[in-house]
């Protein structure tokens, strides 16, 4: 599905966890991976006011890909250099990056794309369409620290940080 700049600004990804971002130069092509948030974090605050009963919402996992990608750049507030796509990819895997904002902007025969992550980076590029996916996933407590996630439709589990694996 190619995805209007009006549906990726009225989906926002403010607040979502990043799970994975994979840039191909020679493809021209950005893999987006993320948990998106704004419905959990709204059914968070409904039952801290005890507007809902405290059921766990679904998990939503989308993956977004942008295909014939121009101009990307990624910046940091203070690391500069060739190592901040690995930098990205290591503060993704651990202990997590969140976008803090996300803008999307119709130009004339392209999408230009702009994320401010935590951790101080900043990423755009440039992209002129789009496929995506998603799984609505539950999750099960197995111990204090520990949680498994199934998708909701088959109830095959899945790897948190990998759910398109």
């Amino acid at each position: 599905m190619n995805l209007s700049v009006d549906f990726l600004n009225r989906q926002p990804l403010d607040e979502s966890l990043v799970l994975g971002f994979e840039y191909d130069y020679v493809g021209k092509q950005i893999e987006l991976v993320y948990d998106y948030a704004a419905e959990v974090v709204s059914k968070h605050f409904q039952t801290k006011s005890g507007q809902t009963e405290s059921k766990l919402p679904l998990r939503d996992f989308r993956r977004i890909i942008f295909d014939s990608v121009d101009g990307f750049q990624i910046r940091h507030q203070e690391v500069k250099g060739d190592e901040l796509l690995a930098l990205l990819k290591e503060k993704i895997a651990s202990p997590g990056v969140i976008v803090i904002k996300a803008r999307f902007v119709n130009e004339s025969e392209y999408t230009a794309t702009k994320l401010d992550l935590s951790f101080g980076f900043h990423v755009a590029w440039n992209f002129q369409n789009t496929s995506t996916e998603r799984k609505l996933c539950y999750s099960k407590q197995v111990s204090e620290n520990e949680w498994k996630y199934f998708e909701n439709t088959t109830s095959k589990e899945i790897d948190f940080y990998k759910p398109f694996d």
